[in-house]
């Protein structure tokens, strides 16, 4: 499991795709849930403070992954990763974060909710400017088929 969760880790800030960012995260989540189940179960020897010790050395790097990450659907699956942890927590009945990591999380939630207000009002923008655009080239078109109407028509 470690040189798994060390080679994800090591990909949360691979800068040349976001596919790979987002698969790194995913690879992150699934251990997280091996770890929570194997400790709920008791087996091959995991403790359930191997599932806490594993998700509180994933918080900084995934805290910090999500503060530099500018893309959709990378920031998607690092918010899953977070979500993981509070459902393997919640369905092995084992605290998976401390009282002080759990308002961490939630702070970090919402700066990301708004964070993602401001890329859909960003959005909105560019897409009422590709309107104006759009209506000022549609404009110019009509215009010029005139013109080629007025010169075409004239005896």
């Amino acid at each position: 499991m470690q040189p798994a969760v060390e080679a994800a880790t090591a990909l949360l800030g691979y800068a040349f795709s976001l596919h790979v960012r987002q698969q790194a995260a995913f690879v992150l989540s699934e251990c997280i849930k091996c770890v929570a189940t194997a400790a709920a179960k008791g087996e091959a020897g995991v403790a359930a403070a191997d599932g806490a010790a594993l998700v509180g050395g994933l918080l900084k790097p995934l805290s910090e992954a999500l503060h530099k990450e500018k893309e959709l659907e990378p920031v998607d699956a690092l918010l899953s990763v977070f979500l993981e942890v509070l459902k393997a927590g919640r369905l092995t009945g084992k605290a998976l974060l401390s009282p002080p990591q759990l308002s961490g999380v939630v702070e970090l939630l919402k700066q990301q909710l708004h964070a993602d207000a401001k890329r859909r009002e960003a959005r909105a923008a560019a897409v009422d400017d590709e309107d104006d655009e759009a209506a000022a080239d549609d404009e110019e078109q009509l215009e010029l088929e005139w013109e080629i109407l007025l010169t075409v028509t004239k005896p």
